[in-house]
């Protein structure tokens, strides 16, 4: 019984040690390194008096696992090159790996002119109507003309809503999201209100627009607080999950294919939205630019969240070029993870 007593000791030993030896090394892998610890910072809804619905489980963007580090020097290392050769100024880089929850945030505390991506949250305050109501999509607006929205846009819709013509909500929504259209932008933002704008806004602790007779307060947005658009979505916990899943798939027939879609393989899904903003001087010539793309990213085994704003007075390809690099280096290195 002795010689028994000490065989089972032993081997409660071993796995004891075995299990501290795979904890210590799972810790050590896949856990942020020591002096980067991270506290939980969930988003939750407000406005209701008994209960606080989660909406995003952690905002803390500092989830720097380490075997992320190779991808954050790789990012760091482009936006150095790029700026070097004057393609870009300015650039921040926000990335979610879903499965693991691990997180890079590149230049956090830049704040950009959120442009064409403002109006993800345009169709997330109609949706959340039509959750309520859903006769909202099938209601008619007639586009009763007026000046073209898209007249000085550099990156033309392929189609849009025409002067005198009737669409459905839902007609709209596709027009604003897939084709970027800014007359059915327009029509659904004053649709929408700008109540029902604001509390999206507030319940997603987004910043709202500034007073647009201030241009220069246009930059006022991060790469995390657009991230949380595209979260929501995916997580559907701002909207239920039938017309979550809907908006996603409108956001993965934007037509626009030059950003963070050329820098992936062919046939790979992508739910997201481009923005651009022009600043032109008196004469007429550019001397700012603000491009971004930003969405979802369905690596089929591991799928992430990118965000790409940059500032630039380099041309339109340039900047797109860039923003290509930048989702080319983050899809090969899922790809191999």
């Amino acid at each position: 019984m002795e010689t028994k007593g000490k065989i089972i000791l032993a081997i409660t030993v071993i796995i004891l040690s075995a299990l501290a030896f795979w904890g210590g090394w799972y810790y050590g892998h896949f856990t942020v390194p020591a002096g980067h610890g991270c506290k939980s910072e969930p988003m939750r809804q407000n406005g209701f008096k008994f209960v606080r619905p989660l909406l995003v489980c952690d905002t803390n963007s500092q989830k720097d696992l380490r075997d992320l580090a190779p991808l954050q020097k790789n990012l760091q290392d482009i936006i150095t090159e790029e700026t070097k050769n004057g393609d870009i100024t300015d650039a921040s880089v926000y990335f979610q790996d879903f499965n693991s929850d691990g997180r890079i945030d590149i230049n956090p505390d830049e704040q950009f002119n959120a442009a064409s991506i403002g109006k993800v949250a345009i169709m997330i305050a109609v949706l959340k109507m039509a959750q309520d109501d859903p006769g909202v999509l099938s209601q008619k607006i007639k586009n009763g003309g007026g000046d073209d929205a898209n007249a000085s846009q550099e990156i033309k819709p392929a189609d849009w809503a025409k002067n005198g013509q009737i669409y459905t909500v839902g007609q709209l929504i596709t027009l604003m999201i897939k084709n970027s259209d800014n007359n059915a932008f327009s029509l659904l933002e004053s649709y929408a209100s700008t109540a029902q704008l604001g509390i999206v806004f507030k319940d997603l602790q987004i910043p709202f627009q500034f007073d647009p007779k201030q241009p220069e307060l246009y930059d006022f947005i991060t790469t995390k607080e657009i991230s949380y658009l595209f979260r929501v979505l995916y997580n559907a916990t701002y909207l239920n999950n039938d017309l979550s899943d809907e908006t996603l798939a409108i956001l993965n027939s934007c037509d626009y294919k030059n950003g963070l879609v050329a820098g992936v393989p062919s046939g790979t899904a992508v739910a997201h939205k481009f923005g651009l903003k022009t600043y032109v001087n008196d004469s007429n010539q550019v001397v700012k630019r603000e491009l971004h793309d930003c969405g979802i990213i369905y690596h089929d085994k591991n799928p992430y969240l990118l965000c790409v704003m940059t500032k630039s007075a380099s041309p339109i390809p340039n900047i797109e070029n860039t923003i290509k690099k930048i989702s080319s280096a983050v899809y090969q290195f899922q790809d191999k993870r």
